[in-house]
């Protein structure tokens, strides 16, 4: 299920847009196991959602970052 969030270029995962957990993951370093963010989640959701959506997240900020590159160079 997604739905669009006000100020994001696109539609997020629903769980991500309405998980009061998110705060939880603030400041820290490195990457989260999948196993961590089930644990932080409360243990909701099965694994392989978790994975599907973090791979959604981790295209969404690949395009993010080409088009930040892309505006940066054309600003030059």
């Amino acid at each position: 299920m997604r739905h669009q969030v006000a100020g994001a270029p696109r539609a997020v995962p629903a769980w991500i847009a309405r998980c009061e957990a998110l705060p939880r993951f603030a400041g820290r370093e490195g990457w989260l196991s999948i196993d961590a963010i089930h644990v932080v989640l409360g243990n909701t959701g099965s694994k392989t959602t978790i994975h599907r959506y973090l791979k959604d997240l981790q295209e969404e900020l690949r395009l993010i970052v080409i088009r930040l590159c892309g505006a940066w160079l054309r600003s030059r």
